[in-house]
């Protein structure tokens, strides 16, 4: 499991994770209620500090806990199957299922979170949408669809449903069999066939979010009822079930990008993942789409590129469409993105270079923004103070005012609050216009009245609507969080809080400018920083070697150390060790006053003694007080995390642990010069052949490979990053050695492909000759 969770970790994708609470109810009736499981609302389980209401959120927690044990916190959790049956069991009744449905797509809507990741909602797939008459097990397993076998709708689910198709960045097909007959009647299968042409790729979700308005689901039934008539198996292209699903007028009131690109247009290649994770971005708050209008030559190019996109497109054989459209946005040149408002005016014709500036900024925005426009909903205007009064959303604008999201029962949030009060009174004590607006995610009110109660500021109602709809706007990702509005309704700043955690009052106003200036005072700081300003504190002047022997850190100014931000419960920790180690000795042979500095999250002393014994370097005594001063010092939100300090004390880069991982030793002594050095290495390999022969070598072709530190076999002198290699003689050329006598048999990297007829590539864009 956990090379597994390394590999979502390190390709940023979420862990899949069943949830029946059904099945777990009906075995264990003892200890579970039918209430908890349907998410009502008169079972709570205490989990420590947590308050579980559901059974659900349990669910999801017992997994994210664990992956947090193994050091992987930051995977993000997709429920792929979660439903209810409707017969075949105890409590399987159509009234279940439908609060259990709309309950689960509810709470995925409004990105409730559960309460050990408040306010980051998890993402939903319901199982399912039709009865399955011929699956084995227990009866209730045939019964979780929305629709029986006969397409007649099992129960009102009016729910927003999400539809939602696997798919891979390279070809897929969206297969529907159809079985012309069965012992108890038609059953309708729907399977995915994934052609995946590189083994590198991995799977991403393509979601269409609306209402399929094409005559309602027992349409959409029919319609493949029908074709399934005509043959045992129809194959639709993925292009073709997004256009089927999505009407144009599901576009109204967002603003909508159009991309004008094509497959042939090394450009347009290079940009569409770029505009891809801006889409991913801007997407989930539901006002932004982009459709794709192709200037391919043929119907299979096209398939093969939109199938890369997870957006919408016009048809490739509505070509009067796509012509009409260069036509009227005076398109001369690709890739082109026409961006334009919810009122259907262009805001700009130059989205590509404004998404390569700016990325996922560059398509937000805030040109509408208002105060009005963040906090004022259709059924409220007024924000309440702790003593229950309605006051006007009015009476705020004009001021500085900062959105806090929070929870009253998470420890981060109830520390924070305490230090917010005080930065809050000293600021209204100086007579500012300074207000600040409470938006809890508290799931009991009493939770909410208690924490608002030690308040001196206002908050939106318990449960308001705009709670989880402001959480998806401002893209909200930890509590707590400190938003603030300018006077002029426009965001001033995404997260203050760590800057009043630092900073306090001295933060205040939460300007660019004051953060200018807290910059300037934060490099004077590490102007100043010496070893010890960092090491020392009070008679805490040493470290400890092997055998607890202590080192005192005077010893080790002057000298270039890493400090090693690890743990043994962690394993990317215990991944990254050997490596480190490895380097330490490799850059110890060259400069024998490096020094590396274990740093302990372990949980206890026998863990640690455990892990440092593993080290050949030194290390803070394990529950030493400057870890947390450390900790805060370099920001350290996960590890294993490596910071290098240099001869003078000073900090040379936070982002150490990359560079060992990436070059080991060849990266020492980790400053800017030493990684220009080797990113001009990197550079200079772009035009070297993959492979060549070579006379002193003529057994085998010799490949290009990256090594740290090598022997020539040619000249006899040292190499580093690129070898010509002959891996089973265990033979090296250095790549000048090889390429004076060798002679490359295979290109260094395939040509782009050529341009259409009519068409003149520059690099980065392609023009209309």
């Amino acid at each position: 499991m956990v090379p597994y969770l390394q590999f979502l970790e390190d390709h940023g994708s979420p862990f899949l994770l069943n949830v029946y609470p059904y099945i777990s109810y009906i075995r264990n009736k003892q200890y579970i209620s039918l209430d908890y499981a349907l998410f009502g609302s008169g079972t709570t389980v205490q989990d420590g500090a947590l308050t579980y209401t559901n059974l659900f959120d349990a669910s999801v927690d017992a997994f994210v806990w664990a992956m947090e044990r193994e050091g992987f916190g930051g995977v993000a959790v997709v429920v792929a199957e979660t439903g209810w049956p409707r017969d075949g069991g105890d409590a399987a009744t159509p009234e279940n299922a439908l609060a259990y449905n709309n309950n689960v797509i509810r709470r995925a809507r409004n990105s409730v979170g559960t309460p050990k990741r408040p306010g980051v909602g998890v993402e939903v797939f319901v199982f399912d949408l039709f009865d399955e008459n011929l699956k084995s097990g227990d009866e209730y397993e045939r019964h979780f669809g929305i629709f029986g076998l006969d397409g007649a709708k099992a129960y009102d689910l009016t729910t927003l449903i999400v539809i939602a198709i696997w798919t891979v960045r390279m070809g897929l097909q969206f297969m529907m069999s159809f079985p012309s007959s069965s012992p108890t009647g038609t059953t309708l299968y729907a399977t995915m066939a994934i052609r995946n042409r590189k083994c590198s790729t991995h799977l991403n979700l393509i979601k269409l979010y609306g209402l399929v308005e094409l005559g309602g689901w027992n349409f959409v039934f029919r319609f493949f009822r029908f074709l399934g008539n005509q043959t045992d198996r129809i194959v639709f292209p993925l292009y073709w079930i997004v256009l089927f699903l999505v009407k144009i007028t599901s576009l109204r009131g967002k603003k909508i990008g159009l991309y004008f690109s094509a497959s042939w247009c090394g450009p347009c290649r290079r940009f569409t993942p770029e505009l891809v994770e801006v889409y991913n971005g801007l997407s989930l708050k539901g006002d932004f789409e982009i459709t794709f209008v192709s200037a391919d030559e043929d119907d299979e190019m096209f398939k093969e590129y939109f199938s890369e996109m997870p957006w919408l497109a016009i048809p490739f054989s509505d070509s009067d469409t796509r012509d009409h459209l260069d036509e009227l946005f005076r398109v001369s040149g690709i890739p082109h993105l026409v961006i334009i408002g919810e009122n259907g005016k262009v805001l700009t014709d130059s989205g590509v270079e404004i998404i390569r500036e700016y990325g996922v900024e560059g398509g937000s925005g805030q040109e509408e923004q208002s105060l009005r426009s963040i906090l004022v909903s259709d059924s409220r205007d007024f924000v309440i103070s702790a003593n229950g009064m309605k006051v006007p959303i009015s009476k705020l604008e004009g001021r500085l005012v900062g959105l806090y999201f929070s929870l009253s029962s998470y420890k981060l949030c109830v520390d924070f609050t305490s230090k917010l009060v005080d930065v809050y009174a000293k600021v209204k004590a100086m007579g500012e216009s300074f207000e600040i607006v409470l938006i809890s995610f508290d799931d009991d009110e009493e939770s909410f009245n208690e924490g608002f109660g030690s308040m001196p500021w206002f908050a939106l109602p318990f449960k308001d609507e705009s709670c989880r709809k402001l959480a998806r706007y401002f893209e909200l990702s930890t509590v707590p969080t400190l938003v603030m509005i300018g006077p002029d309704g426009k965001t001033l700043h995404s997260n203050v809080v760590e800057a009043i955690e630092e900073y306090g009052i001295q933060a205040y106003p939460f300007t660019p400018a004051k953060f200018a200036e807290l910059e300037e005072i934060e490099k004077a700081k590490q102007e100043a920083q010496t070893l010890e300003s960092i090491l020392v504190s009070g008679n805490r002047d040493y470290l400890i070697g092997k055998h607890g022997v202590k080192v005192p850190v005077s010893d080790l100014v002057g000298k270039n150390i890493l400090l090693y931000f690890s743990a043994h419960w962690c394993s990317p920790c215990r991944a990254f060790l050997p490596k480190l180690t490895d380097a330490y000795h490799k850059i110890k042979a060259k400069d024998s006053g490096f020094e590396v500095i274990f740093i302990s999250s372990d949980r206890d002393q026998t863990s640690f003694d455990d892990f440092f014994s593993e080290m050949p370097w030194l290390a803070l005594p394990f529950g030493d007080e400057r870890k947390e001063s450390l900790s805060k010092m370099f920001k350290v939100q996960g590890i294993p995390k490596v910071v290098a300090i240099g001869p003078t004390g000073r900090t040379i880069t936070t982002q150490a642990r990359d560079l060992v991982a990436d070059h080991g030793a060849d990266a020492y002594p980790f400053t800017d010069e030493r990684l220009q050095e080797i990113e001009a290495q990197y550079e200079m390999a772009k035009g070297w052949p993959d492979k060549l022969s070579h006379a002193l070598h003529e057994e085998h072709e010799l490949a290009l490979t990256q090594h740290q530190i090598y022997k020539c076999d040619g000249c006899d002198e040292e190499g580093h990053v690129w070898a010509f290699s002959c891996e089973e003689c265990d033979f090296d050329l250095h790549p000048k050695c090889a390429l004076e006598d060798g002679k490359g048999t295979e290109d260094d990297a395939m040509d782009e492909e050529k341009p259409e007829e009519g068409w003149i590539c520059d690099g980065k864009v392609c023009f209309k000759a």
